[in-house]
């Protein structure tokens, strides 16, 4: 990992790196997108994917087409390396998505991810209607007769969602 110092017009001088595997494409240590692609160095405008709420840039691979790659991974590729197997990339600890300085961005797993989602009052959805008590709770009303719909009912889950309790193919012990 080698860094540049480059002088952009009317800003100081910054530190950047490349990001590995995009020929072209640098990062800075304020979260910014740079490309080389027409010849000069141009800071990139992000756009807000409004389904994830992520910032992201239109970037291209040599002999692929243009996609949409969201700017905490390639900050957190140029800074920190590959992601290792398992992980994603996370802003902590300001969970605020436009922070995407190197600094505010690590590779945990998705555990992880979703207790400090909780930590941070930022999830968007309850993490779980069922735990291993319930789910024994429901083995034990399907052994006395009672339906899976009628089941699901009562737990307010789907019935697929029951059957996979009741067929031990979710909430086994570990």
């Amino acid at each position: 990992m080698y860094h540049h110092s480059i002088k952009v017009a009317g800003a100081t001088a910054l530190s950047i790196l490349p990001v590995p595997g995009l020929a072209g494409y640098f990062a800075d240590h304020e979260g910014n997108i740079y490309s080389t692609r027409r010849g000069t160095l141009k800071k990139l405008s992000p756009t807000l994917d409004p389904s994830s709420g992520y910032l992201r840039v239109l970037a291209y691979e040599k002999g692929k087409p243009r996609r949409n790659r969201y700017v905490h991974h390639l900050v957190a590729l140029a800074f920190h390396g590959e992601r290792p197997p398992g992980l994603m990339v996370c802003h902590t600890p300001d969970p605020n998505k436009m922070n995407n300085r190197p600094e505010n961005l690590r590779y945990q797993t998705h555990r992880q991810n979703i207790e400090d989602s909780i930590r941070d009052g930022t999830l968007s959805r309850p993490v779980r209607k069922l735990d291993y008590a319930k789910a024994e709770e429901i083995r034990a009303l399907h052994e006395t007769g009672m339906s899976l719909g009628e089941i699901a009912r009562r737990f307010g889950v789907a019935r697929q969602t029951a059957q996979k309790v009741v067929s031990f193919k979710t909430w086994r012990k570990p």
